[in-house]
């Protein structure tokens, strides 16, 4: 064989197969059902045969390649006839989403490569699989500048990505960025993102540059570079908002301490800023138990505290003890009015007939009744409260 058919072998054969990965094989008898969640369209072998759900019939021996195309997703499956299986088959497709391939081309061999901001295969990888729809591809490399593309992957194409780096000037920072900070320069339409752990890494065109760093922990700095011949160093010296506690929930009538100062004035829904290092957070409430929490703070970060508010035995006692005091006094006057009442003096003035006399003697004796009960109930509940511990 020529050594121009091997190579020309070597490139068809992953062009092929880069559709055809992970596809799956199904065995079916003469007669299969296919009937997917929606409809698509079927092709069998590349031809078009119908709309879904659908029967295929008089299936050869061979195996043979089914595509189902719904509006958004798509399935694809190996067919295989087994003389074994039963004369229908039936077929229930899980549709995915769309893909296509590209081919990448770069001319810094040692480049890195991403997409969607994520780490992607090497560059001399032939194909690179993608769902269909637009994708950022980023290419960077020490020393060079960091360049970008975006592409439009279509449905079960393939789209060439040619990129070309070309070497930079240094960027040099005064300070340490912070972890999970954005570095960000912007020259015309073009833009450049770079994450803080690229900080070591970043080559610039020359040209005037508006650079943005950005963190939720300090306020963003802002600069305008001129980058010439030689590495350019931006002075970052951060701002750092000061370190708060967010407090999800401060019962009503609370009082809250950092140390021995009270702070609850100076809390804001919830927000309470506090001194860099070690505090100790005290938060009092009458009907509950003291609330302690140690908090270590450090520049521009926000802890969030979620308080316990455990009962006050001692709140309940009291309580108990101020209603069974209630209880009692209600009762001892209800007992003296109906001892009143009762009297015989007092019954024959107000009575007119007997009724009336009977009505009153027994409201008497029901009101007296009742003030007996409460006072007696209210005493045993407030003086079993009393000797509890």
């Amino acid at each position: 064989m020529k050594k121009s058919s091997i190579i020309m072998m070597l490139i068809l054969v992953p062009f092929f197969n880069c559709f055809a990965q992970n596809t799956s094989i199904i065995k079916t008898g003469e007669l299969l059902s296919i009937q997917p969640v929606e409809p698509c369209v079927v092709y069998l072998d590349g031809q078009e045969i119908g709309v879904a759900p659908i029967f295929i019939s008089d299936l050869s021996e061979k195996n043979r390649l089914l595509q189902l195309m719904g509006k958004n997703r798509y399935a694809e499956v190996e067919i295989s006839y087994d003389a074994r299986k039963t004369a229908i088959s039936y077929y229930k497709p899980v549709l995915g989403e769309y893909y296509g391939t590209i081919t990448v081309d770069c001319n810094v061999k040692e480049a890195v490569m991403s997409i969607d901001g994520k780490p992607a295969a090497k560059p001399e990888q032939w194909f690179i699989k993608l769902s269909s729809g637009k994708h950022l591809v980023s290419m960077e490399c020490d020393g060079f500048i960091q360049e970008s593309v975006e592409i439009d992957v279509p449905r079960l194409e393939t789209v060439a990505v040619k990129i070309n780096l070309k070497q930079g000037i240094k960027i040099v920072f005064s300070d340490e960025i912070p972890a999970d900070s954005s570095i960000t320069f912007r020259q015309a339409e073009k833009e450049l993102e770079f994450s803080a752990s690229m900080q070591d890494d970043v080559y610039l065109s020359s040209g005037i540059w508006e650079c943005s760093i950005e963190n939720i922990f300090f306020e963003p700095i802002r600069k305008t570079i001129t980058v010439s011949d030689s590495p350019v160093t931006i002075n970052t010296s951060f701002n750092y908002f000061k370190p708060q506690i967010n407090i999800t929930k401060i019962a009503e009538n609370s009082t809250v301490f950092i140390g021995d100062a009270d702070v609850t004035g100076s809390i804001e829904s919830g927000l309470l800023n506090v001194p860099i290092g070690t505090s100790e957070l005290l938060i009092l409430n009458e009907k509950y138990l003291p609330f302690h929490a140690e908090i270590q703070a450090n520049d521009g970060k926000t802890i969030i505290i979620i308080p316990e508010y455990n009962p006050d035995p001692e709140y309940i006692r009291s309580g108990n003890i101020t209603i069974g005091s209630i209880l009692a006094g209600t009762g001892a006057a209800l007992l003296t009015g109906g001892l009143l009442l009762s009297n015989n003096d007092f019954l024959s003035e107000n009575s007119s007939d007997y009724n009336t006399y009977s009505t009153l003697k027994y409201t008497a004796l029901g009101t007296g009744a009742a003030g007996l009960l409460l006072l007696l109930g209210g005493s045993l509940f407030g003086g079993i409260s009393a000797l509890s511990e």
